[in-house]
């Protein structure tokens, strides 16, 4: 199979070269995300006002809980099937992948429910004022009942990764990236949805890449196979999976918090306007932070895969190649923001 022997190269080739493979797509895969975050924005702006924009922020941290339990489980997930394929026991990674698989499912039924019974007071928790509550709860109702569409996606982007297919896991970024571009004047403009339309298209966006993702795993293009089966929970996978997935979790949850606290004191000693200031803000700053990002994912399946196969020489050699790379971005990206 193609694909199994990509996953093999993780052990074999060597690491700059790999690095630069995996770390690259990633790369361009969150650069047209974060392009379209700016955009999205500027459509919502223009097409109902920075009310909207406002909204859509107090709104984020709710998207945010539910990409840190997808992180929790695709990057824990990642590492321990990318383990597995090292040690080539490949009847077990298929296992990992199925009960992510039904976690997934499980979290979204959580999602659909809590979005008819807590959204409205979860907002209002989470700082909207009723001139914004509105808008918050236009967005978030549709992102909410296509909870598994976002979860499933985000988390399998990470366990394509594992396996060594970064083009496609890059592709599985860019297509709802475009697409979102491109439905959100025809439902934000063409159908006066407004601050919905933008939500309806991106979960429509979300459908149609978790369509794409099915068919790679369901035609045999994948190192891994998607069976009935597989799809039982055992509960030692999971606690593995967690285990390694809970910093990941902690990250995204405490950026949630702080979001939540930063858009809270913004209503109190401001006003609506500089929420959505902040949101405007935060998507631009979304471009600095992705070079690290982008090599952090790269680094990842290959001390995965190295560790299963008790290649540890491999395995420090990327670790000490990414700190440096990290390193080096980071004062970059430091210096131009002071100089420019």
């Amino acid at each position: 199979m193609k694909q199994k022997m990509q996953s093999d190269k993780l052990g074999t080739e060597s690491i700059p070269k790999l690095l630069k493979d995996l770390s690259i797509p990633a790369m361009i895969g969150m650069f047209v995300m974060a392009l379209y975050n700016v955009v999205d924005t500027i459509f919502i702006s223009y097409g109902v006002g920075i009310e909207a924009v406002a909204g859509v922020t107090i709104a984020f941290p709710v998207m945010m809980i539910i990409m840190a339990v997808s992180a929790a489980m695709g990057i824990g997930g990642a590492s321990v099937i990318s383990r597995r394929l090292g040690e080539k026991r490949g009847d077990e990674a298929n296992q990992v992948f199925g009960n992510i698989i039904s976690i997934i499912l499980l979290i979204s039924l959580i999602g659909i429910i809590a979005s008819f019974t807590f959204l409205e007071p979860m907002l209002v928790l989470f700082g909207a004022s009723p001139e914004i509550l509105p808008y918050a709860v236009e967005y978030m109702f549709p992102i909410m009942l296509g909870t598994f569409f976002f979860s499933f996606a985000f988390a399998t982007n990470n366990i394509i990764r594992s396996e060594g297919n970064a083009k496609f896991a890059m592709n599985t970024m860019i297509i709802p990236a475009v697409l979102n571009i491109i439905l959100d004047p025809i439902f934000i403009f063409g159908l006066d949805m407004g601050v919905q339309g933008a939500a309806v298209a991106t979960v429509i966006s979300q459908a149609a890449v978790t369509i794409v993702i099915l068919r790679y795993y369901l035609t045999g293009n994948s190192s891994l196979t998607l069976a009935w089966e597989d799809l039982r929970i055992k509960w030692n996978i999971v606690k593995e999976v967690v285990s390694v997935g809970l910093p990941a979790f902690v990250q995204q949850a405490s950026g949630s918090i702080m979001m939540i606290a930063i858009n809270t004191m913004l209503i109190q000693y401001g006003s609506d306007l500089y929420v959505g200031i902040f949101g405007i803000i935060q998507r631009i700053l979304m471009f600095a932070v992705m070079p690290i990002i982008g090599v952090m994912q790269g680094m990842m399946p290959i001390v995965g895969y190295n560790y299963g196969a008790k290649q540890f020489e491999r395995m420090r050699e990327t670790i000490w190649l990414t700190l440096k790379v990290v390193v080096i971005s980071s004062v970059a990206i430091f210096l131009s923001m002071m100089i420019f």
